[in-house]
């Protein structure tokens, strides 16, 4: 053994001295936890090999491409981590395993919410020192090695991964505190409640459960009727009603701990359960000492489960049915990083595309060795390229590459853990980079954008007939103006890749017997509807046809500008699409802001068809007989959302919009729309325009200012842009094409690589032309188009009161056969939860 650690010795002496060991700084990104090109991780057999020059992690299946790269074509060292897991033994001692343990908290992943699959293991270590290409190997700890090495190791095993550390997979309902709470009244001389729970009874009828006390003047009644019988006789509420309605906040004694407490609120502007900061103050007025209180009853977290919400999660989750679980190409699984279900079911329906999983999935070995080839060591590393990213998780997602079959309670399946994905996606981002919960269809919006981004920067990853992602969901409406005083009309065409379809509750078929499951409730909750048997709740159905019906209405515009009249008028607009895409995705506008800008849901059930055809909502363009009107001149007016030539949307406000649900284009739309006036005045705009066919549409702001360059551009602009490859007049004048942007620039510069001298001499043509001539963005990608039949390819459902909060599950259509991905979980599907689909993916028939 120790003539063996001597060799080994002088081996790794002869790569130090060619530069092989590399110390990383605290600020250097290191991930060392798995392969940056697949998902073998720690774990798996052989472990995960990290060289000690470039902190790039590889799996020994593609260690081969650390030799082809520049910087380690002559070998070098690397710390081969394995990891092993233990069970241990279940903890406590109250005779109950923990996922058989009663959920009690509205949420996914803590400890009293709905249980994941995760086991509890104890994590062992075993590290060793690898020299390539001598194949020589050496196990750590080993004091003979030169000092480098051991520090080298040690930076390495101490960074964190290149990422923020999960979070727990919450999906709580979050409250808002009351405005009620701060200045509430209460009344003199209080009779103290008492602290026993046997003494407290319902004013009105006696009951001893299920107690609200109201906060200002003390007094104590049922909660309402629940569907199924269960409740009480609804006195709380009638006595806020009785008294004025002045005394809103009221508090479930029952549920009073020293964590807190139910509260709610019964004025008509909250109507909601609330936040009482003062709490403990409102109960010493009446006698009452949190610290000394024990929970008693259910919270209404807890009623909410086992009545509403729990049947909304068993029908999404298909809980309660035999689940067979899957596996295999399609059908792996993407874990749950904490409230990263949105982007795991997002991803999971665009990896499915042909086009994605043909240019990204086949073609992901491809990719790997061009981008193996030009790394140096210094430049972008692997886990920083959004094209090796996406082509490492389709490639596993499509053709099951690099991911092992894990073994649970249900069964034997396959999942893969995109951290890198998810962290090199949201980077930057304030949103999509943290551990909140977002909404699905703006993510998916979002990350067709960065692709698109990325295609145009590594275009040298990828084979030169590649079509950007984004053309396989990219379409083009035909927007109809009709001037209402003129009769002439206007055809504009924009590029769109969602089709968003509000859902006309009023069309509902059963609306009759909606009505009456109402009436039944509100006779309940005011205690004269006597003890009824459970009755399940019912919610409207409406036809996906009225969807698409109330979709192809006309609508009016009330500040167009006709440019006949040179002035702003009514016009009728009709929407038609231009094109239809390979995928079309359709989602529906279940969600909404009420009366206090609060996010609710709209509780509807509609069935989306397994095929579907448009081919009557094709526009068709100029009819004969009609007159059209003359080139605008001043652009259809801000109520379609323009682009101011000056403003910059204020950052902070944006911030403030997006917190209230709203997508960050639609944000920064009523930013620009409102000069940045304040986040009040914005919101009114978003209430008047949220539903202008262009609300959530990426900002293009059109200055003239683009298209007349006058003042020299930033030196280092130039330098960035330089960086990359190209001349400095090639540079200035993408720069001068896209108003300044380097981001935007680079993306030009890319696009237009097979034509650039044509594009760049187009661009100063403008330069030197009149300002009156120009305008318009640079560049710009056709749209594909085909019949508009479709077939349904998948689904995304959400379980939540709001896209901001919640779970996310998709169900798949993999041949004939429908499969639910919920997170790492995969099983063939026996009911698809159609009915109450938020994001649909069609697919265009054969």
């Amino acid at each position: 053994m120790g003539d063996s650690v001597t060799d080994f010795v002088e081996v790794a002496r002869a790569h130090i001295a060619r530069g092989a060991v590399v110390v990383p700084g605290d600020a250097d990104e290191v991930w060392k936890d798995e392969c940056a090109y697949t998902f073998s991780n720690a774990f798996g057999e052989g472990g995960v090999l990290v060289s000690l020059k470039t902190w790039v992690a590889y799996s020994p299946e593609t260690l081969q491409l650390a030799l082809e790269s520049p910087c380690q074509s002559a070998g070098g060292l690397f710390l081969r981590i394995r990891k092993t897991k233990v069970e241990r033994e279940p903890e406590g001692s109250k005779g109950k395993a923990d996922d058989e343990a009663p959920v009690t908290e509205f949420a996914l992943g803590t400890e009293n919410g709905f249980k994941l699959d995760e086991q509890k293991y104890e994590v062992r270590e075993q590290l060793s020192l690898l020299a390539v290409p001598e194949n020589a190997e050496v196990d750590l700890p080993c004091g003979d090695l030169p000092l480098v090495v051991g520090e080298c190791v040690k930076a390495v095993l101490e960074h964190k991964d290149g990422h923020t550390e999960s979070l727990i997979s919450e999906w709580k309902e979050e409250l808002v505190t009351s405005k009620y709470a701060d200045a509430l009244i209460q009344l003199p001389d209080p009779k103290p409640v008492s602290s026993d729970p046997s003494k407290w009874r319902c004013a009105n009828c006696g009951a001893k459960t299920n107690l609200w006390l109201n906060l200002s003047d003390g007094y104590v009644g049922c909660g309402r009727r629940n569907f199924d019988g269960s409740g009480g006789c609804g006195a709380a509420l009638t006595h806020f009603e009785a008294t004025g309605s002045i005394y809103p906040l009221a508090v479930k004694l029952g549920t009073i701990t020293p964590k807190g407490a139910d509260v709610f609120c019964y004025a008509a502007d909250e109507n909601d359960m609330v936040l009482d900061p003062a709490l403990s103050r409102h109960l010493q007025h009446w006698g009452i000492n949190m610290l000394e209180m024990e929970k008693t009853d259910k919270s209404m977290a807890e009623l909410q489960i086992d009545l509403n919400a729990k049947h909304e999660f068993d029908s999404i989750t298909e809980e309660g049915s035999v689940l067979v679980p899957a596996g295999g190409p399609g059908l792996v699984g993407m874990k749950n990083l904490g409230n990263s279900c949105y982007m795991n079911s997002v991803m999971q329906l665009v990896c499915g595309c042909a086009g994605v999983r043909k240019a990204f999935g086949e073609g992901a070995q491809q990719i790997f060795s061009k981008f193996a080839a030009s790394f140096d060591g210094s430049s972008r590393k692997p886990q920083s390229s959004l094209v090796v990213q996406l082509a490492k998780l389709c490639s596993a997602l499509t053709l099951a590459r690099g991911v092992q079959r894990e073994k649970n309670d249900a069964g034997e399946t396959m999942s893969v853990s995109p951290d890198m994905f998810k962290a090199l996606i949201g980077r930057g981002h304030p949103e999509f980079g943290s551990s909140r919960q977002q909404d699905s269809v703006e993510f998916f919006q979002y990350f067709l954008e960065q692709a698109a981004r990325a295609e145009r920067t590594e275009a040298s990853l990828l084979p030169e007939s590649h079509a950007e992602v984004s053309s396989s969901f990219t379409f083009e409406f035909e927007d109809r103006f009709q001037c209402a005083e003129t009769r002439k009309v206007m055809y504009k065409a924009r590029a769109d890749n969602v089709l968003a379809l509000s859902v006309p509750v009023g069309q509902a078929t059963n609306a009759k017997d909606v009505e009456e499951y109402e009436d039944r409730q509100r006779k309940r909750q005011k205690g004269d509807g006597g003890m009824a048997a459970e009755e399940p709740k019912v919610v409207p159905k409406v036809p996906f046809s009225a969807c698409l019906n109330a979709f192809a209405q006309d609508d009016n515009v009330d500040d167009f500008y006709s440019t006949a009249l040179r002035r702003k008028s009514v016009a009728a607009r009709r929407v038609r699409f231009k094109t239809f895409p390979p995928y079309l995705v359709v989602y529906l506008r279940r969600y909404y802001v009420d009366a206090a800008w609060r996010p609710c849901k709209l509780e509807v059930s509609v069935d989306v068809p397994s095929e579907i055809d448009l081919e009557h909502l094709r526009g068709s363009g100029l009819a004969a007989g009609e007159e059209e009107l003359p080139e605008e001149e001043e652009g259809v007016g801000a109520g379609r959302g323009a682009a101011s030539e000056s403003v910059e949307p204020s950052q902070e406000i944006v911030s403030q919009l997006m917190a209230m649900g709203f997508s960050e284009n639609g944000c920064k739309r009523a930013a620009i729309a409102m000069q940045n006036a304040s986040a009040e005045v914005c919101m009114e705009w978003i209430f008047q325009h949220m539903e202008d066919a262009n609300f959530n549409d990426p900002i293009i702001q059109e200055s003239r200012a683009e298209a007349v360059a006058t003042k020299a551009h930033n030196p280092e602009s130039i330098v960035m842009l330089q960086s990359m490859g190209f001349t400095e007049r090639q540079c200035g004048a993408a720069l001068d094409g896209c108003g300044g942007s380097v981001e935007r620039a680079a993306d030009w510069l890319f696009s237009h690589a097979d034509d650039l001298d044509a594009a760049i001499a187009e661009v100063e043509g403008r330069k030197g032309g009149s300002a009156e001539e120009g305008g318009a963005p640079v560049g710009g990608s056709k749209c594909e188009d085909g019949p508009g039949q479709y077939r349904l390819a998948g689904i995304l459902s959400h379980i939540g009161k709001n896209t901001g909060a919640g779970h996310y599950v998709a169900h798949v259509c993999r041949g004939n056969k429908w499969y639910i991905m919920n997170d790492e979980k995969v099983a063939v599907s026996e009911k698809p939860p159609l009915d109450l689909a938020y994001m649909c993916l069609f697919e265009r028939k054969a």
